[in-house]
């Protein structure tokens, strides 16, 4: 998903924005937050900072610190070999997360299409 905007803030090294989130991400965070993420001018080193705001309230945060690197074929070979699971130890340790979330009762909030798919049919067959 992509947001395209300009910047609330831009200073010398700083870029700053704020925006309606409108992509369902996680199952166990509702959708009516807003998003501040913040991103270093991208030199030698790139830092990102996203926070998910409910209200004036910082509810999640999380951030990188990336190191530039050239692009070769070189590179991109060691990269493969170096990390060959990355994407299936990611999508593991996501759900990991969510059935340890789940388990303790946090609060689930289905996808937006979800709810819509519902209202649809009660309207198409209200008995139901």
């Amino acid at each position: 998903h992509c947001y395209a905007m300009a910047p609330d803030l831009e200073q010398q090294d700083l870029m700053v924005f704020h925006f309606d989130k409108d992509f369902h991400v996680s199952p166990f965070m509702p959708m009516d937050q807003t998003y501040k993420w913040s991103f270093s001018k991208p030199l030698d080193s790139l830092e990102v900072q996203m926070v998910n705001m409910d209200g004036p309230t910082a509810i999640f945060s999380a951030g990188m610190r990336l190191r530039r690197l050239p692009i070769t074929g070189l590179s991109l070979a060691q990269n493969i070999i170096m990390f060959p699971f990355c994407t299936g130890k990611t999508l593991a340790g996501i759900y990991w997360q969510a059935l340890r979330l789940w388990r303790k009762g946090c609060r689930y909030f289905p996808h937006p299409n979800k709810l819509n798919q519902g209202k649809i049919k009660n309207e198409i067959n209200p008995g139901r």
